[in-house]
Formats: C-alpha cells, sequence, structure tokens
C-alpha cells in the first residue's frame, strides 16, 4: 500500500510540475485556449466598398484572400453590426474592417472605417 501511494504521489507531483512550466504546447496564447478560438474567429482586412443597404444593414465589399477564414478573395455581401455606422461611407471607396465569426458560425463586419 505504501509503495502505491509513492508511485501516485510521485507521479501526481510529475504531472503538476510538467504542466506548470510548459503549459499547451504549440499555443501562442499563453495555454489560454478561449483566446487562440477568440483569435481564429476574427480577420482585419482591407478592401473596396461597392455599396451599401442601411435598411437591411449589409455592405458590399470586394477583399483579397483572407487567410483566416480560407476564403479567396471576392466581392461579397456582409451584414454589419448594429454599433457600425455607416455615415460617411461611399461606394468605390477603400476601407478597412473587422470580420468576426459567431459561435454559431455567422459572419458580420464588427468594425468598419475608411482607409488611411
Amino acid at each position: 500500500m505504501k509503495k502505491f501511494v509513492s508511485r501516485g504521489l510521485l507521479a501526481a507531483v510529475v504531472c503538476l510540475t510538467t504542466g506548470a512550466t510548459t503549459g499547451f504546447a504549440g499555443t501562442e496564447s499563453h495555454g489560454h485556449p478561449a483566446a487562440q478560438t477568440q483569435a481564429a474567429n476574427i480577420a482585419q482586412v482591407t478592401g473596396t466598398l461597392h455599396g451599401i443597404d442601411a435598411k437591411k444593414g449589409t455592405v458590399n465589399i470586394e477583399h483579397p484572400a483572407v487567410p483566416e477564414f480560407q476564403w479567396p478573395g471576392m466581392q461579397m455581401d456582409f451584414t454589419v453590426a448594429k454599433a457600425v455606422k455607416l455615415d460617411g461611407l461611399k461606394a468605390g471607396q477603400k476601407v478597412r474592417f473587422t470580420i468576426t465569426k459567431s459561435a454559431q458560425g455567422e459572419f458580420a463586419i464588427t468594425e468598419l472605417a475608411p482607409a488611411n
């Protein structure tokens, strides 16, 4: 019995010590999987604004490839988050925008501004 408890205690100490010093191998978010997942659900992109439908809350943007989502370059409609202001934007304008993928797998623009 004494031998079993000693080995179990030793194994627990080794696991705790190893985990505390190495964290999760390969993560860049300091061992926080939630932070790593969140980063994979956001992409910052530049593109050309082709249309705005304020009533529907959508914009049409031509953008280059978005590697974060494995998208090729294309022109597409995006839903725009309610907090995003569309005032002052016009078709033909270069824009910077953030695309966010929700937990349900839906994509929306959460930031949108003229590119400088």
